[in-house]
């Protein structure tokens, strides 16, 4: 009896623990601020919107997950969403505090006045919500052709003799790419500072260099979205591949497929994008890094299978998910930069790991991967073949991802014909109707 007691008395205290461990994990996340200007932001313009935060969290095995939410104040509507994963804290009885921030690619409105940010952030463990903060910020929308004041001077060829003329009011033309001067510039003249004006002969000087710093200025300006050349589908995007984003192509081996990825990547290259393609096929791997020669690597579980090449590394394969995410962070880390010019293809490999593994462990294996290659400022693109997996096990990924398009085949009496049609593309316009796939034209 009395050993009987004792068993029962441990089967409590080891449950009591385990109950502790899994339903007792505590959290809490705070916003310290952002990266929005005080004072004025330009109209129609993209920017970064930084968020900063700090998370705290107790023990636990679950994967720990920040998530930022922006809306516009008082619609709700949801301009943006980014996520940061965390790992797990593995020690049962402490705690971990992180100092995180959070970047959402964001555009300003066109309309002027002052505009309202609400910012939410989560803090997740699991399935579960452990802490929600919420903040409200307010910036002023202003146009780019606002009347600027300039100081005008004349400058004699003395040094010593500079006089200063009275000040005129002048509005640049409204033009995507003007450059704004400050409302008066200071420059060191003789060791002293001076108020240097600008006369008819330094105006042009002027307005030269500012067509100059335009140029780089527009250069330098982030693209929303990676045009593939087909217009029709471009269209239907928006104008492309949104920058950014994770998005699935669900599809049969088609041809058509292929060749649009094919151009993605080319279309990526030239818009100064590094490519990750990551991939088990040999020819189709072989192919592409035979094309394309620059900011271009291929990582693939059979490099030994294909001629060598600095731009083909070697990674695991996909029967142990986490030991590939390992190394395939390994071998990305020495030729990744901190740049957002970053893309990444995931190419059929999701429709493997749903055959060697449960919809569940593929769907925390892909999460997992997102999480991270977005963390990592990475546009991410997957593709999927339907018919190897059920659409149950579809469902299970599909949710995950930003956007979701489909690539199918429709028989007609004289040919079979592909379409693609765009089932989600989250905070995007985009167009819902099927545009039919030119083999041809997409070669």
């Amino acid at each position: 009896m009395q050993k009987y007691a004792f068993h029962v008395l441990l089967t409590l205290l080891i449950l009591g623990v385990w109950m502790h461990a899994a339903y007792a994990v505590t959290g809490t996340v705070r916003i310290l601020g952002t990266n929005l200007p005080k004072d004025k932001l330009i109209a129609d313009r993209s920017f970064q919107l930084n968020v900063s935060m700090r998370v705290t969290c107790t023990s636990t095995t679950d994967n720990i997950l920040a998530r930022v939410d922006i809306s516009s104040h008082g619609s709700h509507q949801l301009l943006a969403s980014n996520s940061l994963g965390l790992g797990s804290i593995p020690d049962p009885w402490g705690n971990k505090t992180w100092d995180i921030t959070i970047t959402s690619n964001m555009r300003s409105p066109v309309t002027l006045g002052p505009w309202g940010l609400d910012v939410k952030a989560w803090l997740f463990a699991g399935v579960y919500t452990l802490s929600i903060d919420n903040r409200t910020y307010t910036v002023q929308v202003v146009t780019r052709s606002a009347p600027i004041q300039i100081v005008t001077a004349s400058v004699t060829n003395s040094a010593s003799s500079t006089s200063v003329l009275s000040s005129s009011t002048w509005t640049p033309e409204t033009s995507a790419n003007t450059f704004h001067l400050a409302p008066q510039t200071v420059l060191e003249v003789g060791g002293s500072l001076v108020a240097i004006g600008i006369g008819t002969a330094s105006v042009t000087l002027t307005l030269r260099k500012k067509g100059r710093i335009s140029s780089r200025e527009s250069r330098s300006e982030k693209i929303l979205a990676i045009p593939t050349g087909y217009t029709e589908i471009d269209r239907s995007l928006g104008g492309g591949v949104p920058v950014g984003h994770s998005i699935i192509v669900v599809s049969p081996p088609y041809d058509e497929k292929d060749l649009l990825i094919e151009r993605i990547i080319s279309s990526s290259i030239s818009s100064e994008f590094s490519v990750f393609f990551v991939s088990r096929h040999v020819l189709k791997t072989r192919t592409l890094t035979s094309r394309f020669k620059e900011n271009f690597y291929a990582f693939t579980p059979r490099a030994d299978k294909i001629l060598k090449g600095s731009n083909i590394i070697k990674i695991m394969d996909v029967q142990n998910p986490n030991d590939f995410n390992i190394s395939l962070s390994k071998a990305m880390q020495p030729i990744m930069d901190n740049g957002w010019k970053k893309l990444i293809i995931l190419d059929q490999l999701v429709s493997d790991v749903l055959l060697e593994h449960k919809a569940l462990a593929a769907r925390r294996w892909l999460d997992e991967f997102l999480v991270k290659r977005k963390s990592e400022g990475f546009t991410i693109i997957v593709t999927m073949n339907p018919l190897m997996v059920t659409d149950q096990q579809q469902q299970a990924l599909i949710d995950l991802f930003d956007g979701v398009i489909v690539i199918y085949e429709k028989e007609l009496p004289e040919q079979s014909k592909r379409y693609m049609i765009i089932r989600k593309m989250y905070a995007r316009e985009y167009s819902d109707t099927a545009v039919e796939l030119d083999r041809h034209r997409l070669s």
